[in-house]
């Protein structure tokens, strides 16, 4: 990634866009590599308590409006549109893990797009429901069988009915991570699904009450746009089709 990002501004000097184009390729490789490391890696502390969640009094709504927005605007050049929608009628203060969620968040709606037509519409939707807050993801993709949803978050576990294109291909662990870090913020996730109808994904989180710890007003999600080695690049990169030179 660092060679090709040298050799990127000499062919831009250059003008020379062939070779951009076939830089291009090669860090999209880099990331596709990457990411698959990082999520073994991830799954792996997460399993293993070896993940250490830095908690945080936060206003869920706003960060999730903030992340949204962040997300739309590596989704501008793809063929996917994602819209947020708060049905909250006030604020939900709780605790969690600002970096911890995204990437539950992010690879929620990757693997919404990896199983969605081109053109669709990713919902993403916070709402409250006594003393829990939902975040729900809604896509209308080609669904989940019902004789195997249920092993949608067992590890490595891929529902592609039939042969699919290598840079669309995961490794089945984007839901089984989502999962285990909703659990450490004492949550549950809920999925439902019907062939050729879509899915909606619930993440069901506690609201906590604590009047000691001090409110984080500022949660800037744009860091993730700005480091090119954040998990948005990694996620989101290939699907897209981010251009990097």
């Amino acid at each position: 990634m660092n060679v090709s990002a040298i050799l990127a501004r000499q062919f831009q000097d250059k003008e020379d866009y062939k070779s951009l184009e076939y830089l291009d390729h090669i860090a999209h490789c880099c990331y596709a590599m990457l990411n698959t490391s990082v999520s073994v890696q991830e799954y792996y502390m997460l399993v293993n308590s070896e993940r250490e969640f830095k908690m945080k009094k936060l206003i869920l709504n706003i960060f999730l409006e903030n992340l949204c927005r962040t997300l739309q605007v590596m989704f501008v050049n793809s063929s996917f549109k994602l819209e947020f929608k708060d049905t909250c009628d006030d604020v939900i203060v709780t605790k969690f893990d600002e970096d911890m969620l995204s990437l539950a968040i992010f690879q929620v709606i990757a693997n919404c797009c990896n199983f969605s037509p081109k053109g669709s519409t990713i919902q993403l939707l916070i709402s409250k429901n006594n003393n829990n807050a939902n975040i729900t993801i809604i896509d209308d993709g080609i669904g989940i069988d019902t004789k195997i949803i249920n092993r949608v978050f067992d590890p490595f576990f891929s529902v592609h009915a039939s042969p699919v294109p290598e840079e669309d291909m995961g490794i089945g662990l984007g839901l089984p991570i989502a999962k285990k870090i909703v659990e450490e913020h004492n949550g549950q996730i809920f999925i439902t699904s019907e062939l050729n109808k879509g899915t909606t994904l619930v993440m069901v989180l506690p609201i906590a009450e604590d009047d000691v710890t001090e409110l984080t007003l500022n949660s800037d999600t744009t860091k993730y746009v700005t480091n090119k080695f954040s998990n948005i690049y990694l996620i989101f990169a290939n699907i897209c089709k981010i251009k990097l030179y």
